[in-house]
């Protein structure tokens, strides 16, 4: 450790200051505005004296590459809350999500009341397959066991390589028997779809109102393989001649600018669906197709104050288009465009917000950090109903109990979701739409 005597810019500290010239160098090769450079200089200088300062005074070591980490992500804070450096061992996982799968065996997790409970096995996964079921409590991995304190770092454990088995043992109610697994890893296919309600094969039910013919789809994000689930629960809702649907993208957080394009395109044969604009004011526009579009069901989309950025662009698309009428609260706000850029290493990436989204008025969803639009932003519902926070709570856990997936032997019925304040005036909407 560096003694209070060292010099401020001992041989480590000059390898910073090699990095902020190199930085400097780099524009060199443009247009040479003396100006410009000399600001370069001035503005890298207190990044490396402070490290210098770190270096030399700080109670711990600690290593360049956590200080350079860290300056990276300081730098990203100052933009914006969705611009962000993906490590190595995070852009690996974000990949996954992004894909909407991931290598394990295939269960939801409660890791509260300092336990590791499996909330559902997936469909089709190698866990259900095992006989894992909803309620086991995950004691042992791997022949140690699971502690509080790594709850969710042990539950990472379940994850690995695709063919490779995880052994693992469970504590099931009531009676506390202990039962040992021992489940091969799978690419797991996560879903993004769900419906009213589970049926016993496990699928899910998309017709929350048979006597109206009143379907029900809830979308939790946009991912490759959202607009795949949606074909297929609008072809078997149109099977059952249904007359009208219920969009529901509460608390959805958004996914991808492509796929919430194509989810909008099923709603409408023509027009615009979403533009981008970047700082240069650049502008690139989406526009509708003709073909793969759904039959014209009257439509309700259901948003609250957890809708963000792509389940913005479904809801305000909709509704410029008069294709669907916005029910709940007003949205996130979330209205701009994160590219994703592999660094060098391709191992690590950073993820820049680089544009926002004008919906097909025009209309700026994003809400901007100086406050200039402060009064237009987001999506405003056509209906406002809003919810208390124990309806909030009451909903999320219907949600979490209805998609439960019970082993055949479980002996308990599948359960449909609430249907809360918003979900009701969803169906009278739909049932006189008058």
């Amino acid at each position: 450790m560096p003694s209070e005597d060292e010099p401020l810019f001992s041989t480590k500290n000059w390898t910073w200051l090699a990095v902020a010239v190199l930085l400097g160098a780099l524009f060199v090769f443009l247009p040479p505005i003396a100006a410009e450079q000399d600001t370069l200089y001035r503005a890298f200088t207190p990044l490396v004296v402070i490290k210098a300062h770190i270096q030399k005074r700080y109670v711990e070591e600690i290593s360049d590459e956590e200080l350079v980490e860290g300056a990276v992500r300081g730098m990203l804070r100052a933009l914006d809350p969705y611009s962000s450096y993906l490590s190595p061992k995070e852009y690996p996982v974000f990949v996954e999500q992004m894909a909407g799968g991931y290598v394990g065996i295939g269960v939801q997790f409660d890791a509260r009341a300092n336990r590791l409970l499996v909330t559902s096995p997936l469909e089709n996964s190698p866990a259900y397959a095992a006989g894992v079921r909803a309620g086991d409590e995950i004691i042992e991995i791997s022949g140690s066991a699971v502690k509080f304190a790594n709850i969710l770092k042990d539950s990472e454990r379940l994850r690995g390589v695709e063919g490779s088995v995880a052994h693992f043992k469970v504590r099931r109610p009531p009676g506390g028997e202990t039962i040992e697994f021992a489940v091969r890893r799978e690419r797991i296919r996560t879903r993004s779809v769900s419906g009213f309600r589970r049926r016993a094969d496990t699928t899910w039910d998309f017709m929350i109102d048979p006597e109206h013919r009143i379907g029900y789809m809830r979308i939790s994000g946009f991912w490759d393989n959202t607009l795949e689930d949606l074909d297929a629960a609008a072809a078997e809702l149109s099977s059952r001649d249904v007359q009208g649907l219920i969009v529901d993208v509460r608390f959805n957080p958004g996914g991808e600018l492509s796929v919430a394009g194509e989810v909008v395109d099923r709603f409408i044969s023509e027009g615009v669906i979403v533009k981008t604009r970047n700082r240069r004011e650049i502008e690139d526009t989406l526009f509708a197709r003709s073909e793969n579009t759904w039959p014209s069901w009257p439509v309700v989309v259901l948003v609250n104050r957890a809708s963000a950025s792509a389940a913005e662009i479904l809801a305000g698309a909709l509704q410029d288009h008069k294709r669907a009428t916005i029910v709940g609260e007003r949205t996130v706000g979330k209205g701009s465009v994160q590219t994703v850029i592999t660094l060098e290493d391709e191992l690590s990436a950073l993820r820049l917000t680089t544009a926002y989204y004008y919906l097909p008025s025009d209309r700026l969803i994003h809400r901007r950090r100086d406050g200039s639009n402060d009064s237009d932003w987001g999506i405003p519902p056509d209906e406002v109903v809003e919810l208390s926070e124990e309806e909030i709570e009451a909903v999320w856990k219907s949600w979490m109990e209805s998609g439960i997936i019970q082993n055949s032997d479980a002996g308990q019925a599948q359960k449909s979701i609430l249907i809360d304040r918003q979900i009701q005036r969803a169906l009278e909407i739909l049932r006189d739409p008058s």
